[in-house]
């Protein structure tokens, strides 16, 4: 399960390595499956990295709001970390690369 804990003011979290892999499986499903979520994830490889971060942390702060899932919205809150944001665009690049 997240722990949640704030630094500056900044909403953190801390996970197991195998929910954290979890985690980045379920968001990546999410992220491919929505047309919408992929135009805003594909957006955000063209930005720079605190750019990106500041996305991430609004458009989960919005979902949040909206009632979307806590354990979505946490998994998309880590995509403000950068290796997180890579393994993402990796895994959808491979996903791409075996639906041509």
């Amino acid at each position: 399960m997240a722990e949640f804990w704030t630094l500056d003011g900044i909403l953190r979290m801390t996970l197991d390595t195998e929910s954290a892999l979890n985690n980045l499986a379920r968001m990546v499903q999410v992220i491919r499956r929505d047309q919408r979520l992929r135009q805003w994830f594909s957006a955000l490889t063209q930005q720079s990295a605190v750019e990106r971060r500041n996305e991430i942390f609004m458009t989960s702060e919005r979902m949040r709001a909206e009632g979307k899932d806590t354990d979505l919205v946490a998994s998309f809150r880590l995509l403000a970390d950068s290796r997180v944001f890579d393994a993402a665009r990796l895994a959808l690049q491979e996903y791409d690369k075996k639906a041509v």
